[in-house]
């Protein structure tokens, strides 16, 4: 059973991964959208799924305006790649890049490896 101080351990280790995450994807006041487009965009690799700029947003639950802002932000710091659609020329596929991936899998790492020394 739980007690206030796990809990509050819980909540300071979170809170410490959530510092690092914004110190390390971006050191602006927010990075949830982009965070959460990398961490959407790493489940459509591993599930070999293609992502579009559409399909990106309604995952990640991100209004396409903020979205296109962060795709635009994550693409110029080389954390994801933009490819033309073979299939349909109107469309983008994105991806993640080399370093996008490096990233985002060193952000969960260190999230369960603070919540498992609980």
């Amino acid at each position: 059973m739980e007690n206030d101080e796990d809990l509050l351990r819980m909540a300071i280790a979170y809170r410490a991964h959530l510092r690092l995450r914004e110190r390390v994807i971006c050191r602006q006041a927010s990075c949830k959208p982009a965070w959460s487009m990398l961490l959407e965009l790493l489940i459509a690799q591993l599930s070999k799924e293609t992502m579009h700029i559409r399909t990106l947003t309604r995952a990640a639950r991100i209004k396409d305006t903020t979205a296109l802002r962060w795709i635009d932000w994550l693409h110029g710091h080389q954390l994801i790649e933009r490819h033309p659609d073979p299939h349909n020329r109107l469309r983008v596929i994105i991806r993640l890049s080399i370093e996008g991936r490096k990233v985002v899998k060193a952000m969960l790492f260190d999230m369960a490896a603070r919540l498992n020394g609980l």
